[in-house]
């Protein structure tokens, strides 16, 4: 019985061996590399030793040749009209099975009465020993170039469809700017104190008033203001920190501000909105790039907004 790999798998075979397809004679299975192969062949040429096949490569044949492969055929033709016979007769797939493995092994022997070392001398050792180093050399080079080229194309690729759908959901996104003033979001609280925002520049910000006592942060208000532009909120009195958005691209929503240029900033001095004698004090604050401004303002990561 002839062992046959024990992770027979036509997919990991040699590249060498997958592209000629090499079979094992007795089995007429494919030969997945150079060990099998050897394996096989050894095998084949002990068996062959007392015998007197003529090999298929040859021109003329013997009449041993011709008499075996008449006795292989007889031999497969008797067993295969037995296999017919057991099945039909007894209904059972065991008999057909056994039948059909008779039948393989005849036609196995008859297979390897015509087969001897031509298959062998047809690669030849010398062809052998040089085509293994260039192939080994070759498939090293080869595949490490391919995998670096195929691995870089490929990130190229999928970056750039990414970058593509990406561009498309954000523009599905845009929602026009909102009015100077809007409040997104208010406290239960009364308002009465003034906080003015004046905008200069080109570019939008999104307000957050907040109260913060060292552990626990509550918006108080939330509110638009657009690009050259002025408004006027109330707050509820007390003493609160101001932080805010700001950005020259598409306006998102409150969730997704600006898109990717959105950039964060917090005023670190408090806001303190009171009242006295009837009258409600707040602030006014000018928005500036660049100038001589008396605030204190560091960059805040869009995550702590």
């Amino acid at each position: 019985m002839n062992q046959q790999p024990s992770n027979y798998s036509w997919e990991n075979a040699d590249p060498e061996f997958r592209e000629k397809r090499y079979y094992n004679p007795y089995t007429n299975q494919p030969i997945l590399n150079q060990a099998d192969y050897d394996a096989y062949t050894a095998q084949y040429r002990a068996g062959q030793a007392n015998s007197a096949a003529v090999s298929p490569l040859k021109k003329s044949r013997g009449k041993n040749f011709w008499k075996n492969w008449f006795l292989a055929a007889a031999c497969c033709t008797a067993l295969l009209c037995l296999s017919a016979v057991l099945t039909f007769s007894t209904g059972q797939a065991v008999l057909k099975k056994t039948a059909d493995s008779q039948a393989n092994e005849a036609w196995s022997t008859g297979y390897n009465t015509g087969y001897d070392d031509g298959y062998d001398n047809g690669y030849g050792d010398g062809t052998r020993s040089g085509k293994k180093e260039g192939y080994e050399a070759g498939r090293s080079e080869g595949y490490e170039s391919g995998r670096s080229d195929g691995m870089d194309e490929g990130y190229l690729y999928a970056a750039e469809t990414y970058q593509e759908n990406f561009e498309t959901l954000m523009k599905k996104l845009e929602t026009p700017y909102p009015d100077s003033g809007a409040i997104f979001y208010a406290s239960t609280e009364d308002r009465y104190a003034p906080f003015k925002i004046l905008n200069p520049g080109n570019e939008a910000y999104f307000f957050k008033a907040y109260s913060d006592d060292g552990e626990v942060q509550k918006d108080i208000l939330t509110f638009f203001i657009e690009p050259n532009s002025e408004a006027t909120v109330y707050m509820p009195l007390g003493n609160y920190k101001i932080k805010y958005a700001v950005g020259s691209g598409p306006w998102y929503g409150e969730k997704m501000l600006f898109g990717p240029e959105t950039q964060t900033y917090a005023i670190t001095d408090f806001f303190p909105f009171t009242s006295d004698s009837g009258y409600y004090y707040g602030h006014s604050l000018t928005m500036q790039v660049e100038g001589s401004g008396n605030l204190v303002t560091d960059f805040l990561p869009l995550k702590d907004f």
